[in-house]
């Protein structure tokens, strides 16, 4: 017996407002601003630390948060002046723009795990075990930029 023909529905969304209840929502590990150039835009990630038994060590949510076009167009012209994105948002709302409200739009889960390097030194590495993002957002390098944050925080990155 041939599997039954699936139909992809056209539309599918993953429902970001249901939150995996596995993370400490109410004390981020970190939380952090940054300009997206690409975009155009500002941003925000909060890294959730998973809760004991949870299959996940963390998850980064990732919002967009939305200024009105006259912020939006002197927030660029401060960010763009710092190459880190990080310092760019921070310097750009440093500057007094004010953000209307933030629209989560993503969400990275990963586990760590432990390996040994050439040197025979143990290091703690970040396995990425689950990733959406809206689709308007894809083809602006925020997964990267996600990517980057982890590995620079001195852990090893691998790909499922």
């Amino acid at each position: 017996m041939s599997p039954p023909d699936i139909m992809l529905e056209e539309n599918y969304q993953k429902p970001l407002h249901n939150l995996p209840l596995e993370f400490n929502y109410e004390k981020p590990a970190e939380s952090r601003y940054f300009f997206n150039p690409v975009f155009g835009g500002l941003f925000k990630f909060n890294e959730l630390k998973g809760t004991p038994g949870c299959e996940f060590s963390g998850c980064l949510e990732v919002f967009y948060c939305h200024v009105n076009d006259m912020a939006l167009d002197g927030m660029s012209a401060v960010a763009l002046d710092y190459d880190d994105p990080y310092e760019g948002a921070k310097e750009a709302l440093n500057a007094g723009f004010d953000i209307e409200h933030e629209k989560l739009i993503g969400r990275y889960t990963f586990k760590d795990f432990v390996f040994q390097d050439d040197d025979g030194q143990r290091k703690v590495g970040k396995q990425i075990k689950g990733a959406f993002i809206h689709p308007d957002f894809k083809q602006y390098k925020i997964a990267t930029l996600l990517y980057k944050y982890l590995t620079k925080r001195e852990f090893g990155l691998s790909r499922i």
